[in-house]
């Protein structure tokens, strides 16, 4: 399994929440969202995305999130460079 981290200036729970908006803009569809547990995994959806993405939020000292996204497939690059820059392009409160 390929993954790449990302730290961002803002808390897990906001985090969780625009990847999953991005991933849904990218046309993928969220098969599980745990709040609690700071994951989420998407499928592919209309458009050529990996078959699986999983996506894990932790804390990282204060209003810090760590981001580990993760893949089955070999060919992951593409979706991951758009999920990070997107979310690195979000302004975080």
């Amino acid at each position: 399994m390929a993954a790449r981290e990302l730290v961002l200036p803002a808390s897990p729970d906001e985090v969780l929440l625009r990847a999953a908006l991005v991933l849904k803009r990218l046309g993928a569809r969220i098969t599980r969202y745990d709040g609690e547990a700071g994951t989420l995994e998407a499928r592919a959806g209309r458009r050529l995305l990996p078959e699986v993405v999983r996506l894990r939020v932790a804390a990282e000292g204060a209003e810090r999130t760590r981001v580990a996204i993760a893949s089955d497939t070999a060919d992951w690059r593409a979706l991951v460079a758009q999920l990070a820059a997107a979310l690195r392009a979000t302004p975080w409160r």
